[in-house]
């Protein structure tokens, strides 16, 4: 019989997985090559959270899955030749946070902390790792240049719109 604890350790494994896939940097990417990487990423994550759905739900009905147990978005970035991916699974730490992107996330409140404008913990949107990874290997001028694509919500593929938090940083979403 499966279990609760057995439960939260696939659905552990599984974002862990998901958030490493995200942990890249690309050379020479579009924002649309990106974009289409993104939704191979989110498709198979997806399967996977359907299998787990499927077991555990049909094998014991105690047993409850919660949307929060899963990420709750993912977004590709790009400036000039990079591009990168991010998802709102982990908290980025501050000893590996880019020291610009730390001093952004202090302006609007500090890493870590719930924001005043917004029901999101600072420093864990995707946006935020996304801009994160192409800081590490682009000398970016203005944040707001970053490009990113639609953050997409991987449970159930709808679009998520960029928050306050991240709005305040990056600026508003180009359409």
């Amino acid at each position: 019989m499966a279990s609760n604890r057995d439960l939260i350790n696939e659905i552990k494994r599984l974002n862990i997985d998901f958030d490493k896939r995200h942990d890249r940097i690309e050379e020479m990417a579009s924002i649309r090559s990106l974009n289409k990487k993104l939704f191979l990423f989110i498709k198979r994550y997806k399967r996977k959270i359907e299998v787990i759905q499927k077991k555990y739900i049909s094998s014991d009905r105690t047993i409850e899955i919660r949307k929060g147990d899963f990420v709750a978005c993912s977004i590709a970035a790009k400036f000039n030749k990079h591009g990168s991916y991010g998802t709102s699974h982990i908290l980025l730490s501050e000893a590996k946070c880019h020291k610009r992107i730390f001093s952004l996330l202090r302006s609007i409140g500090g890493l870590g902390r719930k924001s005043s404008s917004s029901d999101n913990i600072i420093g864990k949107c995707a946006e935020i790792k996304a801009a994160h990874q192409l800081l590490k290997v682009e000398k970016i001028p203005k944040i707001s240049s970053i490009e990113f694509t639609t953050a997409i919500r991987p449970r159930t593929l709808e679009k998520v719109p960029r928050c306050s938090n991240c709005t305040q940083i990056f600026g508003y979403e180009r359409v």
